[in-house]
């Protein structure tokens, strides 16, 4: 062993006056052994060439790996007419599918993502129910300002619980028309649900029914 070498130092079995590089040898008997390997390989499909990968030369790799690879077409078998997503499935049954599997696990992930995210959750709960009526938050503002606040059955005042940042159920409501989707105005939750039942012929007409078969005459 070389003088002033620790003990622990690995020598090379090559040339015992040198450290160890890889594999027991030396730094030059090591790149040598490497040099020779490299030389020694030629590429299958041009033997006057290097091999780089695959038994192939670097241009032959290179096109190889530039090919667009073939893509076997799997018709989904709910939806033969939708593309597949994956398990033989359409992308909406897939979604649909594996959140019925996974719904515990969802359940928890949302519940902890509302208590540290709040006023966000609030937001997107806003923007999600009036999407479904076909108006914008900016709109329900500029028709809240119009009304004053006041519900215009029961002329009582509601705060802006969208500016006050409070709950989205102690609100104005947006009423529409069933038929047409037509945005009205904006009611309470009570009188909101009330012009929904009277807008219900079928069961008004029934409910004067049974009102006059116990004596009631308005």
């Amino acid at each position: 062993m070389p003088s002033g070498i620790p003990n622990s130092t690995p020598v090379a079995t090559c040339h015992p006056s040198k450290l160890a590089w890889a594999k027991s040898l030396c730094k030059s008997c090591y790149n040598k052994k490497i040099g020779n390997h490299t030389r020694s390989t030629k590429a299958k499909c041009h033997p006057e060439r290097m091999h780089v990968a695959k038994g192939l030369c670097n241009t032959c790799y290179l096109k190889q790996r530039a090919k667009p690879k073939k893509r076997i077409k799997i018709i989904p078998t709910c939806h033969p007419h939708l593309e597949h997503q994956a398990k033989g499935l359409c992308s909406m049954c897939y979604l649909r599918e594996y959140h019925k599997n996974n719904r515990e696990r969802h359940r928890i992930t949302q519940t902890e993502w509302i208590k540290k995210n709040p006023e966000i959750h609030r937001k997107f709960k806003v923007k999600s129910q009036f999407k479904q009526y076909g108006i914008t938050v900016d709109e329900y503002l500029v028709k809240y300002k119009e009304q004053g606040g006041i519900c215009p059955l029961c002329d009582r005042h509601f705060e802006n619980q969208l500016e006050l940042g409070g709950s989205v159920y102690n609100r104005l409501c947006v009423d529409h028309d069933h038929n047409t989707g037509k945005i009205r105005d904006l009611l309470c939750g009570g009188c909101n649900r009330k012009l929904g039942i009277l807008e219900n012929i079928e069961w008004k007409n029934k409910a004067e029914n049974y009102l006059k078969k116990w004596g009631y005459n308005n």
